[in-house]
């Protein structure tokens, strides 16, 4: 796992500029950390916005090997509509916001921020442009990916295949103090990526003392 620039540890603050660039580029750099550590192929999963990012940084640099595709958002524009209806529906306190910002639970986004994140869209990624040599999508059942990033990706020429995100609801739909993380959809990502993962040794140089 990685925190993108501005989150969690990693370095910069949400309110920088070029954020969307800046968490696009965080992917790239984690896939590049592991090729100079010697692994022959990456792979990668992302869940909802983590998953559309994914993608779109694949297509527009190099294929991942595997990528797993968790309750993947649309797009940027459908992650700031559903952020904002949580907002109000749970953590907004009914005062009238004035700060020009969006938010989000947790998250806020200035206008230059969202308008980025606005183009994020796995959608219309070009059919030429690869994702990954396997594909696979994980889709909720009660609320199952757009038809459209189904399609999308099953363009993709490599192995494609959908399974339903078990027990997102209790992840992602209860405060955080309920939810629980879903260990049978861990299982079976872990399960899939093991099934198409090279397992040829890679040398690792020993540190001399």
């Amino acid at each position: 796992r990685f925190d993108y620039e501005g989150t969690g540890d990693s370095s910069g603050l949400q309110d920088d500029p070029e954020r969307v660039a800046s968490w696009l580029a965080s992917v790239e750099a984690a896939r590049q950390y592991l090729l100079d550590l010697g692994v022959s192929d990456v792979s990668a999963v992302g869940m909802r916005l983590g998953a559309t990012l994914a993608g779109c940084q694949a297509a527009a640099s190099t294929p991942f090997h595997s990528l797993v595709l968790w309750d993947p958002c649309l797009s940027g524009r459908t992650f700031l509509r559903e952020g904002e209806a949580l907002f109000v529906l749970g953590e907004d306190d009914g005062r009238a916001h004035d700060d020009g910002l969006r938010h989000t639970p947790g998250f806020q986004y200035d206008e230059a921020t969202a308008t980025a994140m606005r183009a994020i869209d796995l959608a219309k990624i070009p059919a030429e442009r690869r994702l990954a040599h396997r594909v696979l999508l994980l889709s909720r059942t009660d609320r199952p990916a757009p038809e459209t990033i189904e399609r999308r990706v099953r363009l993709e020429p490599g192995e494609v295949e959908v399974q339903p995100a078990i027990a997102q609801d209790d992840l992602l739909d209860l405060a955080p103090s309920d939810c629980f993380v879903p260990e049978e959809a861990l299982r079976n990502v872990v399960t899939w990526l093991v099934a198409g993962a090279d397992r040829t040794p890679v040398p690792v140089k020993v540190a001399e003392e």
